[in-house]
């Protein structure tokens, strides 16, 4: 029998395919992690004007929930932090234009 000898190309074709989602992967989470921290920095700078005597403690729980989240793993603990987060920031910007009108 005769057995053809791959050439580089047709072994590369295959790799592609997988550096290609790892690749994608590793920007996807970057990404990701530049939204994260975007959504950490507005809703401290949205708690240094929210009129609450409680300010203060609101920022050290926000800051202790964003170090906490550092350590999930499960895309879904993950994903519901991130959806805790946002509904906390929707809930702060929503008040501060209630105040600002």
């Amino acid at each position: 029998f005769f057995f053809k000898q791959k050439t580089a190309y047709e072994i590369a074709q295959r790799l592609v395919g997988s550096e290609m989602c790892i690749r994608d992967r590793y920007k996807m989470q970057k990404i990701e992690n530049m939204a994260v921290l975007a959504l950490y920095r507005g809703i401290l700078k949205g708690l240094k004007t929210y009129p609450s005597k409680n300010r203060m403690l609101l920022r050290e729980a926000v800051k202790l929930d964003f170090r906490d989240g550092k350590i999930l793993s499960e895309r879904i603990e993950i994903a519901k932090a991130i959806r805790k987060a946002r509904m906390g920031y929707a809930h702060i910007e929503l008040y501060l234009s209630l105040i600002h009108i």
